[in-house]
């Protein structure tokens, strides 16, 4: 008697370890990849549905590297903004792909990178880098006062002086995962970019 019950629990915990072997399978095929691009689709997608869009982009008022002042007066029907500073990590990370967008959409959008570094700083950095954006100085305290940034590097895109797009933060190259969200930050911002010049 005493086998045939344990005989019957073996049983009964094979059978639930193999529902539940299978349900982990399942889920080992979609679950990781959806989890995975889940985030990485939220990183970079969650900044449509930003609590910023709608609000207006502040007029503001800078100085570029050759000392001229820069009201953001007269852009383009879409901008892109890009508050950053050569200490920040994710920063640097970006510029690339950011400088990429400059060049492929020059002529249709306007783009902007304002950072607090001072004017030597951006100099001795932009020799050794390509970042292709019309570059504004400011202090951090005017930066702050515009009231659009909640960290660095904080990426916003306008249409008609409206956000439409804003993203705060970023990832380094230090991992596959980190690579991954640029790639993908970077296909998401180019078909926007040219979903929105072409509306």
């Amino acid at each position: 008697m005493k086998r045939a019950i344990l005989i019957i629990l073996i049983v009964i915990n094979f059978l639930s370890l193999y529902s539940q072997e299978k349900h982990f399978e399942k889920r080992k095929i979609n679950f990781p990849d959806t989890s995975y691009v889940g985030k990485l689709n939220y990183i970079v997608h969650h900044g449509e549905d930003s609590a910023y869009n709608g609000r207006e982009f502040p007029l503001f008022e800078g100085t570029t590297l050759n000392d001229s002042t820069f009201i953001n007066k007269q852009l383009k029907n879409v901008v892109m903004y890009n508050f950053w500073f050569i200490q920040c990590s994710p920063c640097v990370f970006e510029i690339p792909i950011l400088d990429s967008l400059a060049i492929e959409f020059s002529g249709k959008v306007d783009f902007i990178a304002i950072t607090f570094n001072e004017k030597n700083e951006v100099f001795d950095y932009l020799k050794e880098h390509q970042f292709g954006f019309t570059q504004i100085l400011m202090n951090s305290k005017t930066i702050e006062s515009l009231e659009v940034t909640k960290g660095y590097p904080t990426t916003v895109i306008t249409k008609n002086n409206k956000i439409i797009y804003w993203k705060s933060g970023g990832s380094t190259a230090d991992t596959l995962y980190g690579k991954d969200v640029l790639n993908c930050y970077y296909n998401y911002l180019r078909q926007f970019l040219q979903n929105k010049i072409n509306k």
